[in-house]
C-alpha cells in the first residue's frame, strides 16, 4: 500500500514537473489568472489519463499520452497564451526531456539499492532538485534563446524532437532498444554524431546573421549621434545670432551716443569690442540648405581656430534621394576626418570641399592633406577616429552611400587624401548656389 502511494506520488509529480516547465519555457507570466487557468488545465488532463487507464488499460494509456496531454497542451499555449506555435512545440519537447534526469537518478538508486521503494524516493526528490535548477538558472535563458529567432529555436528543438520519437519509437511503441536491436543501439550516437556538426554550422551563420545586424543597429546609434551633435551646433550658431540681431539696435545706438557726445575714442573701443563678439559667429551663406550651411559654417570656424585653410565651392542646385539628415552625417564625418588628419601636420594645413553636378548626379568631394599614413582593416581604408560621438568611420559611411549613392572612391598619395562621392537624382535633398 504504501508503495502504491509513493507510486501516485511519483507519476503525479513526473506530470506536473512536464507541466510547470513547459509553462516556464513559454515563458507563460505568472498572474493569478493564469496560475488558475493552468490548474484547471491539469485537473482537466489527470481526469482524462484516469479515464483512459480505466477504459484501455496503463499500456494503452502511455501510447495515448501523446494526444491526450502533449498535443492538447501545446494547443492551449499557442490558442489560449498566445505563444508561437514553434515555441508551444520546442517548450512541450524540452520539458519532456527534462524528465529524463531524474529517470536516471531513479535507475542509479536501483543499481545501489535493488529496492523499489528507494528508487520512488530518489526519483521525486531529484523532480524537485531539478525543477529548482531549470527554473532558477536554466529556464529564462532557454525561453529568450528560442525567441531570439525561429531558426535558433528550430535549432534548440531538435534534438529534444529526436528524443521524444525515439522514446515513443523504440521504448513505448515497440521494445526495439530493450531486445538489443542493432540498429536501435547504434542509432543515439550516429545522430548525434550528425546533429552535432550541423548545429555547429547552421549556428554559426547565424550568430554571424545576428552579428551584422548588431552592427547595423550599433551604425545607426553612431547616425543619431552624431546627427545631434551638428544639429545642436547648427542651433547654437542659429540661437547666438538672432541674440545679437536683437541685440544689435541697442548697440549701434550706444555707439551714436558716444559719437554724438564727441567721444571717438570710446566710440572706436565699443565699436572694436563688438566686432571682436561677432568674429566667428556670423554664418557665411555657401548655400541654401541650411542644414548643409550651418554645418560647412561650423567646420569653417573649426578650422580657422586650428589654423587650417578651408576651401569650400557649392554650385549646384538639383534634388537627390538621401535625406538632408544622412547627407549632414556624411559630409560631416568626412569633413572630421579631414580635421583630425591635417592636426597631424605641422604645415600645409588644407581642406577642399567641392559639391557640384557630374551630368545628372551630385558630385562631391572632400580633400585634404595629412602626415601619408593609412590605416586598413583587411583590404579595407578605415579612419583612425572610429565609431565615437564625433565620427562614424569610412566604414559606415559606405553603408550610407550603398543605399543613396552611385559611387564612393577613396584615392590618395603621400600628401593628398581624397575622398569622391555621387548622389543618385531625383530625391529630396536639396542643395542650391548662391
Amino acid at each position: 500500500m504504501r508503495e502504491t502511494v509513493f507510486e501516485l506520488i511519483r507519476f503525479g509529480l513526473s506530470f506536473l514537473f512536464g507541466i510547470a516547465i513547459s509553462v516556464q519555457l513559454a515563458g507563460i507570466e505568472s498572474t493569478r489568472k493564469n496560475r488558475i487557468i493552468i490548474g484547471l488545465m491539469c485537473l482537466v488532463f489527470l481526469l482524462a489519463q484516469f479515464a483512459c487507464h480505466v477504459l484501455f488499460g496503463l499500456s494503452m494509456m502511455s501510447k495515448l499520452y501523446p494526444l491526450i496531454i502533449h498535443l492538447p497542451l501545446v494547443i492551449i499555449l499557442a490558442l489560449y497564451f498566445k505563444r508561437p506555435w514553434l515555441i508551444a512545440i520546442v517548450s512541450v519537447l524540452s520539458a519532456y526531456l527534462c524528465l529524463q534526469a531524474p529517470k536516471w537518478i531513479e535507475m542509479l538508486s536501483k543499481i545501489l539499492f535493488n529496492n523499489r521503494l528507494a528508487e520512488i524516493i530518489s526519483y521525486i526528490a531529484a523532480v524537485f532538485l531539478f525543477y529548482y535548477f531549470l527554473k532558477r538558472y536554466v529556464a529564462v535563458s532557454i525561453r529568450r534563446l528560442i525567441e531570439k529567432s525561429k531558426k535558433i529555436c528550430v535549432f534548440f528543438g531538435v534534438m529534444p524532437l529526436f528524443f521524444y520519437l525515439f522514446n515513443y519509437i523504440f521504448t513505448i511503441y515497440t521494445d526495439l532498444l530493450y531486445s538489443n536491436t542493432e540498429i536501435a543501439v547504434e542509432f543515439i550516437p550516429s545522430f548525434i554524431s550528425v546533429f552535432y556538426f550541423v548545429f555547429i554550422t547552421l549556428y554559426y551563420a547565424e550568430t554571424q546573421k545576428q552579428a551584422s545586424l548588431q552592427r547595423e543597429t550599433d551604425f545607426a546609434r553612431n547616425i543619431i549621434s552624431s546627427g545631434q551633435i551638428h544639429y545642436q551646433k547648427m542651433n547654437e550658431q542659429y540661437d547666438a545670432l538672432r541674440i545679437m540681431k536683437h541685440d544689435y539696435k541697442f548697440h549701434l545706438n550706444t555707439a551714436l551716443e558716444l559719437l554724438q557726445n564727441g567721444d571717438l575714442k570710446k566710440s572706436r573701443e565699443y565699436l572694436n569690442g563688438l566686432q571682436t563678439q561677432l568674429e566667428g559667429k556670423e554664418l557665411q551663406k555657401y548655400c541654401d540648405n541650411h542644414v548643409i550651411n550651418a554645418l560647412v559654417n561650423d567646420y569653417y570656424r573649426r578650422c580657422r581656430e586650428l589654423n587650417i585653410q578651408f576651401n569650400v565651392s557649392i554650385t549646384f542646385i538639383g534634388d537627390y534621394t538621401i535625406p538632408n539628415y544622412e547627407m549632414c552625417i556624411v559630409l560631416g564625418n568626412l569633413l572630421e576626418n579631414a580635421v583630425e588628419a591635417c592636426q597631424k601636420i605641422s604645415d600645409n594645413r588644407q581642406i577642399h570641399l567641392v559639391i557640384k553636378p557630374q551630368g545628372d548626379q551630385l558630385g562631391i568631394m572632400v580633400r585634404n592633406t595629412y602626415d601619408g599614413n593609412v590605416v586598413f582593416e583587411g583590404d579595407k581604408i578605415v579612419s583612425t577616429k572610429k565609431n565615437d560621438n564625433t565620427g562614424i568611420g569610412l566604414e559606415s559611411i559606405r553603408a550610407v552611400i550603398d543605399r543613396y549613392g552611385e559611387m564612393f572612391h577613396i584615392k590618395y598619395d603621400d600628401q593628398w587624401f581624397n575622398v569622391y562621392l555621387l548622389w543618385k537624382s531625383s530625391g529630396v535633398c536639396k542643395v542650391e548656389n548662391t
